[in-house]
Order: C-alpha cells, then sequence, then structure tokens
C-alpha cells in the first residue's frame, strides 16, 4: 500500500511516484498513445543517482517513418 502517490504530466508522459509504508519508491510510466512502453537505457552515473529513459513503440514508428523520409 502507497503512503505517498504523485503524478507527473510532461508532454504525454504520465509519470505516477509512490512510496510505501516501508521507504520503498514505486514508479510507472505510461504516454498518451497507448502503445507499449520500453526502457532504453538505464544510467547510474553516481552510487546516489538513477535515471532512466524511456520510449513507446508509437514514438519509435514515428521516429523511423521521419528518418526514412530524411534519406
Amino acid at each position: 500500500m502507497m503512503t505517498q502517490e504523485q503524478t507527473l504530466e510532461i508532454h504525454g508522459w504520465k509519470v505516477y511516484a509512490g512510496v510505501d509504508e516501508d521507504g520503498h519508491l514505486d514508479i510507472r510510466v505510461r504516454h498518451r498513445d497507448g502503445t507499449q512502453v520500453h526502457d532504453l537505457a538505464a544510467d547510474i552515473a553516481t552510487a546516489s543517482e538513477w535515471a532512466e529513459r524511456f520510449t513507446t513503440s508509437a514514438i519509435e514508428a514515428e521516429y523511423n517513418e521521419r528518418t526514412r523520409e530524411e534519406v
């Protein structure tokens, strides 16, 4: 059970973050396009910081189509 939860919406992304009673952090992401979310890369730059990069199937399809047209 989450004791605290927050939601952030940015450029079509919805990020849900919650902390349970034991202090564990739960992060969930979704995109308004409704397609599958994929993680692209994790970056653990320091011992005290974590970063992840996400995309969706629709974002990648649009990118691939755009780059094909540029060639």
